[in-house]
């Protein structure tokens, strides 16, 4: 041994397995290595190393999932054939690799696999001369696992220790299957020697890949959809097709208006022509007003057996609680589905709610197309965490168009519009720097027209198809008016760096005994996130900020009523006015959404942890916390009701002339030569702002106003 290693060895500052093997090879007779996640390019890291060495034996298997046999083998060959072509990458000789395959034919390395369960092993046993040592931790012999990801490993020459692991090993071995036949197969056509011609071949298919997939006869002959389609459709059609083979899924993100919804149906259609079993996942404002009145009048008389038979069709919402949708039904789509179509996909950039993580569970294997025409809501986390979806956490998905890690990848393009731009919002830098068309990465994997494109693509050239966009008038308001002395009270209560709303039932890391810094973190994030939503509320709608704060004193309740009821009975007691309101408000919001329908919106305040354990934290502490959260919620509320309320009548019958925002949108209406006497569309993030503009608007005298939102009259689109 060149050098005493570390006990501890953890990927940290050059304190890497994979230089801890390389101090320790030299030394070593014989080595067995057990890993969950094995890729056979890393031994291309280890060149000049491991061939002295009289045995390697492997032992892998599935540390995810509970597979067949097959399925994990066919997982490991393709881990193990993308290695070698990510290490072109930095080696296109593949130094090394002859090697690699001289000795798995020779069986000095000799390869199994354990697929009676799963499998989450990680260790190096090394015998040696005079003393044999071990690494056993959390390492997969993987480049990640080598090198990159921080992990815990073990280094040991406790010879009870590894004695124990010499057993257990070859107690494994004993029952698992060998795979060197199979992996000399993956080996093999990498070594192969190639014409030019062949060479030449295969550059152009790379070098075409994913710009355009021509048409076939049945699309010209036999499609239903296809000849309905604008030659733009078309071109976004075969590219999402040639996209999502090459990666296994792409983002469709053209604009509102562009007609996603038919690019969708014509892949849907390919999928049923091929015999491919789909999953349909819809808004459910949109399923039967828009995917079901087309499925019903162009696909249903050409394939009502093969949908039956082959198509799904589930709500967003359906997957957006624990036990909407059967594990019968989950089970199906893990193990039947070959692909999967999302509509307004952004609504699932959050992969620690229920609906992310149920679709990266059930997307494994699978061909996604995600269309949205809004893919960053927030920041660039909003397009990692959909790629994720097809690239199902693997850091090197990309890495043979130079992407090597893909979350480094979005979060250094992040850090660089932030440092560029610090006062700017990501989604706004992104627009404006044509984020979506110029980054290296979504070239590959995301579609995106402009109205340029669509006008070209259609040989447009006078009476454009679009109206000519007019530069936005902005009707001022000022939110000091709209909201008076409560403005003030509002901001210090949600300011960024020192609020006095502790927000306690979302921050429980705070009290923890012993606290995670990984979930303090994201418990810090989820708290500046509600106060962000907050804040765009206020802004709709003093009717939308109310709503928001009224949920979020029932959850805050809620949470006090369940750990400490008695606490609860007095400050019910103390506050019963306003709580009765409060009350009466959710119930009215919940009885104006028609029966069997949940929000969509993304925005809403989320429910406090349900893994959450009292003995653990200093209950005390952040009870008294939560009770001065609620009664500042109820100030806040009692206050509003006194400010947007006819005196009498707080919290019952609002006072529109104490709304500067909504006097001057009436204003407008009534007196601006553009607006009046045309057909007007009102749009508001928040369905509280638009039912309550609606209201008011109606008793204003506009007696054919229409509200639509995904609450209520999601069948009827067609307002007259």
């Amino acid at each position: 041994m060149t050098k005493k290693l570390p006990v501890i060895i953890d990927n940290r500052n050059g304190n890497t397995v994979l230089n801890a093997l390389g101090n320790l090879l030299p030394n070593t007779e014989k080595m067995d290595i057990a890993a969950g996640g094995f890729e056979i390019a890393s031994f291309l890291m280890l060149e000049g190393l491991w061939q002295h060495l009289n045995k390697i034996r492997i032992l892998t298997g599935d540390s995810t999932a509970r597979q067949s046999r097959n399925d994990i083998i066919r997982t490991l060959l393709d881990r193990c054939n993308k290695s070698i072509e990510n290490e072109k990458i930095r080696d296109d000789s593949l130094t090394g690799l002859p090697a690699l395959r001289e000795a798995l034919t020779s069986g000095q390395i000799m390869l199994k696999v354990h697929s009676a369960s799963k499998f989450h092993a990680a260790s190096c046993l090394m015998e040696s001369n005079p003393v044999d040592f071990a690494v056993a931790g959390c390492s997969d012999f993987t480049r990640q696992g080598l090198t990159e990801d921080m992990e815990l490993n073990l280094f040991t020459t406790d010879q009870a220790h590894i004695e124990g692991l010499r057993n257990w090993f070859n107690e494994i071995w004993k029952k698992a299957e060998s795979v060197n036949a199979e992996l000399l197969n993956v080996i093999d056509p990498h070594l192969k020697d190639y014409d030019p011609f062949t060479v030449y071949a295969k550059s152009l298919f790379e070098f075409f890949a994913g710009r355009e997939k021509t048409q076939d006869e049945w699309e010209m002959s036999q499609s239903v959809i296809y000849p309905l389609l604008s030659q733009y459709q078309k071109d976004g059609y075969h590219q999402a097709l040639q996209i999502t083979e090459r990666w296994g899924g792409s983002l469709i993100c053209d604009g509102v208006g562009l007609g996603k919804t038919f690019i969708g149906l014509m892949i849907l259609e390919r999928c049923l022509h091929e015999d491919r079993r789909i999953l349909l996942v819809v808004p459910k404002s949109a399923e039967e007003s828009v995917w079901n009145a087309n499925i019903r009048r162009y696909l249903e008389p050409h394939y009502a057996l093969e949908m039956e038979e082959r198509l799904r069709i589930e709500r967003h919402t359906s997957f957006g609680k624990e036990g909407l949708i059967s594990e019968k039904k989950l089970n199906y789509y893990r193990s039947r589905s070959d692909v999967i179509i999302i509509d307004e996909a952004h609504h699932f950039r959050n992969p620690n709610a229920n609906r992310g993580k149920l679709l990266m569970d059930i997307a494994a294997g699978k061909k996604l197309y995600l269309m949205t025409a809004t893919p960053i809501n927030n920041s660039l986390d909003d397009l990692y965490h959909l790629i994720n979806y097809f690239a199902q956490n693997r850091p090197d998905h990309f890495a043979s168009v130079g992407i090597r890690n893909l979350r480094k990848h979005f979060l250094t393009a992040e850090k660089r519009m932030s440092d560029e731009h610090p006062e700017a919002e990501t989604a706004e830098i992104a627009e404006q720097g044509d984020f979506l068309h110029s980054d290296e990465l979504l070239r590959h994997v995301l579609i995106q027209r402009s109205r340029k494109y669509v006008k070209q693509s259609e040989g447009i050239s006078e009476n454009p198809l679009f109206p000519l966009r007019q530069t936005p008038r902005v009707i001022g308001y000022s939110l000091k008016n709209v909201y008076a002395g409560l403005y003030g009270e509002i901001k210090e209560a949600f300011d960024r760096d020192k609020p006095f709303l502790s927000l306690a039932i979302y921050n429980t890391a705070l009290y923890h005994k012993k606290p995670d810094p990984q979930i303090a973190g994201y418990q810090k994030l989820i708290a500046a996130l509600i106060r962000t939503l907050l804040l765009k509320r206020l802004e709709s709608s003093f009717k939308s900020f109310e709503a928001s704060v009224e949920d979020l004193l029932a959850k805050t309740a809620a949470f006090l009523k369940y750990y400490s009821p008695e606490r609860f009975s007095a400050w019910d007691t103390a506050n019963r006015r306003w709580w009765k309101l409060v009350q009466e408000h959710i119930a009215d919001r919940l009885e104006l959404s028609e029966k069997e329908t949940e929000n969509e919106e993304e925005d809403d305040i989320p429910e406090f942890a349900k893994d959450f354990d009292a003995d653990q934290h200093d209950m005390n502490r952040l009870l008294d916390d939560v009770l001065e959260d609620m009664n500042r919620l109820t100030d806040f509320l009692s206050k509003i009701y006194r400010r947007f309320y006819l005196k009498g009548q707080e919290g019952v019958r609002e006072d529109p002339e104490k709304d500067d925002k909504l006097q001057k949108l009436i204003r407008h209406l009534n007196e601006d030569n553009l607006l009046k006497n045309q057909k007007i569309i009102i749009f508001s993030e928040f369905r509280n702002t638009a039912r309550y503009v609606a209201k008011q608007l109606i008793q204003a005298g506009f007696k054919r106003a229409e509200q639509v939102d995904s609450g209520r009259n999601v069948k009827n689109r067609e307002i007259p």
